[in-house]
């Protein structure tokens, strides 16, 4: 994080956020520690996301990550020249074996990866803390009326925990045996997953690959089927233009299933090769999706010696930008009577990540203040209802929907 710890500008409004129901839809904490013991480590704890009034934490597993390299001669570069690469290995086959040195199945096999990360999950979520707050595991639809109904009693504190993937590596390509992969996953409780990480692997591309950025295989189509088939959320983060494409064509062929873009950023305001072209974000939008956008450095061009509160402008002018793009009239009128630009749009911090932000999970009123307080052509671009979209309704409406049969 910054050195320094913002504060809002308006703590009245700030203290206003606290009503509105909040969702964040990227943390990779559960590679680093269990998520509800408070620690001065990171980004996320139990305590912190109390703090800034988070109602449900989307908590991701990651399992293989290449070497990021600096490649001039990669086939699409963007502004920047970093990209996923296979040449020398993956990181977290160095990563696993320092951090969990007396589970060995996590050393070399990206799925025991995955199952000590559930079992992290598993022993944090109903685990209570001093002063009565516990993490409640978010696995179904009653899971999420009970946590609404619970918040708006104010009888206990309580944050949702669901549980996502980030990147299938462990997908075996034998279709058989990837159906019963993704039959134990959801039974852990799995809820959302992405297909690829910081490179392209067997389902689909990435927008980080250094040589392949292809569109959903073969196999991909079927895992992808096979996650809609579950009432899974399928996440778009890190996937190639072509792969978001590619799950557009499924969804107008009314093929499609529930979709989010868990952590991003947005080209026009940052060009960067891990964020989402203008097509990409619509896209996203044709197939109902929800895009979630981050609060690092990276993917919001916040770059040199910056204060906290500049750093939050940068990441309040991706969210203006992207709500620009997804209101042009023709899109608009593509998408038809009812549609409304801030129901697309959410909070994707990816804290806990080998990531740089301005603060904290309890800094969230904060973050939600400037994206309230961005302003285009000399007028603000979110109104107050925009806000609550933002800050958690949207990716409520995506949960409920995708769990209405669990």
């Amino acid at each position: 994080m910054f050195a320094e710890t913002p504060a809002c500008d308006d703590a009245s409004w700030c203290a206003s956020i606290r009503d509105l129901f909040i969702i964040d839809a990227h943390s990779d904490t559960l590679l680093h520690r269990d998520p509800s013991q408070a620690t001065d480590f990171g980004h996320v704890d139990l305590a912190r996301l109390i703090q800034g009034g988070v109602d449900v934490q989307v908590f991701a597993m990651a399992s293989v990550a290449p070497k990021i390299v600096e490649d001039d001669d990669k086939t699409t570069a963007d502004d920047s020249a970093v990209c996923g690469s296979w040449d020398d290995g993956d990181r977290l086959g160095i990563f696993f074996p320092l951090k969990e040195p007396f589970h060995p199945e996590t050393w070399l096999s990206p799925m025991g990866r995955v199952d000590r990360l559930i079992n992290r999950f598993d022993q944090a979520v109903g685990k209570q803390a001093s002063d009565g707050s516990t993490l409640v595991r978010i696995g179904t639809k009653a899971d999420l009326d009970a946590l609404m109904t619970e918040r708006n009693s104010r009888d206990e504190i309580s944050v949702g925990a669901l549980l996502a993937i980030e990147g299938a590596y462990w997908a075996s390509e034998d279709r058989g045996e990837l159906t019963r992969q993704l039959d134990k996953l959801e039974a852990a409780g799995v809820r959302m997953i992405g297909l690829t990480h910081r490179s392209s692997n067997q389902l689909a591309g990435s927008n980080e690959d250094c040589w392949d950025r292809h569109g959903l295989t073969d196999l991909g189509f079927f895992a992808v089927a096979e996650i809609w088939k579950r009432n899974m959320v399928l996440d778009l983060a890190h996937a190639s233009s072509a792969t978001i494409a590619d799950v557009a064509q499924l969804s107008s062929e009314g093929k499609g299933g529930p979709v989010i873009v868990s952590h991003t950023g947005v080209k026009s305001a940052c060009k960067h090769d891990r964020n989402l072209s203008d097509e990409d974000l619509r896209n996203v939008v044709r197939s109902d999706g929800v895009v979630s956008l981050g609060f690092w450095t990276t993917v919001n061009c916040i770059k040199g010696a910056v204060t906290a509160q500049q750093a939050r402008l940068a990441i309040a002018r991706s969210f203006a930008v992207a709500y620009q793009i997804l209101s042009t009239p023709e899109f608009a009128a593509e998408m038809g009577p009812g549609y409304e630009t801030s129901s697309h749009i959410a909070l994707g911090s990816d804290f806990d990540g080998a990531t740089l932000v301005p603060a904290d999970a309890s800094a969230i009123p904060w973050y939600l203040e400037g994206i309230a307080k961005v302003e285009a052509d000399g007028q603000r671009v979110f109104d107050r209802a925009s806000i609550e979209n933002v800050a958690g309704k949207n990716l409520l409406r995506l949960l409920l929907g995708a769990m209405k049969n669990r």
